[in-house]
């Protein structure tokens, strides 16, 4: 088996077909592992974390068989230069603020879109010996000091890879925990049945609403889906998201011009390959919620949302939800997935949560050392003291 490091977008864009056809074989593929995604995270986001591009492609006889999606993020930590090995797209984003602490550490431990990551495809008569050499590759160079794989899914079988090499002592130091989760509904019967499953206070909080939004005028449920049907409505989406409330930090998805463009880019190229969904409701011809959704492998993601805040007691993102989730009974989706976040909330639809883990090693010399007790020794010392000040 061969390594060739990819560094560049012309060499990101030799991979498109191949990319996605070895997502297509790997256990628990994602749509934020495909190559769409990635593309267009790479574009508007890889300038401003200061990230270099370090794809590994394991070829056997010259053709491709495994993919690690890699990128070098350079930072300071404590004024020395600091690089981090993670996978493409994991980077926050500017709808997470790190508090001033983390800031002055350089420690970023803030989430971006990406719900899920992997070695592409994670299975195989291959993905062994790839590891194999990925972790040689690894441990022989120096040009690293910590390798930051977030957003693994617990099942992942590049996770237990890593597990069994520390347990059997082949790694230096490491470190893993349980992030998030992911919640998705398996669909499954008829949607009257479903209703009916779900808790008495779920399904009057939803006649409620229903009953309420009916007073103020007739809704009107669509969904765009062709090229055209989204560029009429992404200025839309992008004016109500801008006005909705985005928490005390005041951030959104379209908040920031990238974090807007990227979206915009991300949904113009999905629309002509019938990947993208934007659903919304409407009343008194006025656009109230949203959601902006990805098709992949006969399952949906709920990406983002929002709505009219002057309209909030009538919970039409509640509403709206409701009417999506009938739909996809209708149109034969296997799957919702309600990505990460806001548990309470996702466990009301009778969904099933799926942990996500992050794992991280550090280089064997003195930098990653110090990086390691501040993280997990000065960190937690100086969280206990300061308290809920820390994170501001």
């Amino acid at each position: 088996m061969q390594v060739r490091i990819i560094k560049d977008k012309k060499g990101l864009a030799s991979l498109e077909k191949v990319w996605d056809q070895l997502l297509l074989e790997s256990k628990q593929a994602n749509f934020f592992q495909s190559y769409t995604w990635i593309k267009y995270w790479w574009e508007y986001f890889s300038i401003k974390h200061n990230a270099d591009m370090h794809i590994m492609v394991f070829t056997v006889n010259k053709k491709i068989r495994v993919i690690a999606p890699l990128m070098i993020v350079k930072t300071l930590f404590l004024g020395i230069p600091y690089k981090t090995v993670r996978f493409m797209g994991t980077t926050g984003t500017d709808t997470v603020l790190r508090g001033r602490y983390d800031r002055f550490f350089s420690i970023d431990n803030t989430l971006g879109w990406c719900d899920q990551c992997d070695v592409i495809p994670n299975t195989g008569k291959f993905f062994v010996p790839a590891m194999d050499a990925f972790i040689r590759y690894i441990l022989q160079r120096k040009n690293w000091d910590m390798l930051d794989l977030r957003e693994l899914s617990k099942g992942s079988p590049t996770l237990k890879y890593l597990r069994d090499m520390t347990r059997r002592g082949e790694l230096p130091k490491n470190f893993e925990k349980e992030m998030q989760a992911s919640y998705s509904l398996h669909i499954k019967g008829h949607y009257e049945a479903y209703f009916a499953t779900l808790s008495k206070n779920t399904r009057k909080a939803f006649n409620n609403s229903r009953n309420r939004i009916k007073k103020l005028g007739a809704p009107v449920y669509e969904v765009a889906r062709t090229p055209s049907q989204i560029e009429v409505i992404l200025p839309q989406i992008v004016a109500l998201e801008q006005k909705s409330w985005k928490g005390e930090n005041q951030c959104g998805a379209f908040s920031a011009t990238a974090n807007k463009k990227y979206h915009i880019s991300v949904a113009q190229s999905l629309a002509s390959k019938k990947e993208i969904e934007i659903h919304y409701l409407k009343i008194n011809n006025q656009m109230v919620s949203f959601y902006y959704c990805f098709l992949y492998q006969n399952r949906i993601y709920l990406h983002l949302t929002a709505f009219d805040p002057d309209l909030s007691r009538l919970m039409p993102s509640f509403y709206l939800l409701f009417l999506l989730i009938e739909r996809a009974f209708q149109n034969n989706i296997n799957v919702v997935d309600f990505c990460r976040a806001n548990t309470f909330f996702k466990t009301r639809f009778k969904t099933t949560p799926s942990s996500r883990v992050w794992w991280k090693l550090y280089s064997t010399r003195i930098l990653p050392r110090i990086y390691y007790s501040t993280e997990f020794k000065l960190k937690p010392m100086l969280k206990s003291l300061i308290g809920k000040n820390y994170d501001k």
